[in-house]
């Protein structure tokens, strides 16, 4: 979505504005998230006496575990390529349209594309899942 309003908005900014606007506009909306972090919570959660305190040396060591054990590794590091492959095509694809109204009609639409492609494989799992329980129920 952020894709998507920012290819909205974002050049209406420019053009209005320039690319000060739009890092001004950045500036304001994280104003509420910054906010957010800073100010003290209401109500603090009692952490349990069996649960170790986070340290720099824990979260060290649990690091290292992580990256030496291919197990919790790879899915990492395959994570990190899809999503440095899905954010480079989704950026620079569009740029490659000479014409403009294209480019920016595909620098809208390519993110929500990604969105309702994401939607429609989760909703033929779950129907899947429930032909199978179905399946499962008529033996």
């Amino acid at each position: 979505m952020a894709f998507a309003i920012a290819g909205w908005l974002g050049s209406k900014i420019i053009l209005n504005y320039g690319i000060s606007g739009v890092f001004l506009a950045h500036a304001f909306l994280s104003v509420p998230l910054v906010l957010y972090f800073l100010l003290p919570a209401r109500k603090t959660l009692n952490t349990p006496p069996n649960i170790n305190k986070l340290t720099f040396a824990s979260f060290f060591t649990q690091t290292i575990q992580v990256y030496l054990n291919p197990r919790t590794f790879l899915p990492g590091l395959v994570f990190l390529f899809h999503t440095t492959m899905f954010v480079a095509l989704l950026t620079f694809v569009p740029r490659l349209s000479p014409d403009d109204t294209t480019k920016s009609l595909l620098l809208i639409l390519l993110p929500l594309c990604s969105i309702g492609g994401l939607f429609y494989l989760v909703l033929c799992l779950n129907i899947v899942y429930v032909l199978k329980i179905w399946c499962f129920l008529r033996m």
